[in-house]
């Protein structure tokens, strides 16, 4: 049985002061991108904080990390949405 359902899913996470458009794509093992949509305005530290956000969760395999210091409404806000992603891929696919 698959861990994912391969593909690309788009949801809105929670930004500091703002939505994150974010795209997140998978096989069926893996996370094997996530993208913030081009053009997003970034505030303050979101700028360095989100591609370190990106690369622990592609790293670690999982939304279950630290969130970066001084972006935690951010780094929270990405994860949430990744959270909610795998909780709403169809039933038929194991999560563990």
């Amino acid at each position: 049985m698959s861990k994912y359902k391969a593909g690309s899913y788009k949801i809105i996470a929670d930004g500091y002061l703002h939505d994150l458009p974010v795209k997140f794509t998978f096989s069926d093992d893996q996370i094997t991108g996530i993208e913030i949509k081009p053009g997003t305005k970034l505030h303050g530290l979101e700028k360095q904080a989100l591609p370190q956000v990106i690369d622990r969760i592609l790293t670690e395999q999982t939304p279950d990390i630290d969130a970066v210091t001084g972006a935690t409404v951010s780094s929270d806000g990405l994860t949430d949405a990744l959270t909610d992603v795998i909780d709403q891929m169809p039933a038929t696919v194991s999560k563990y």
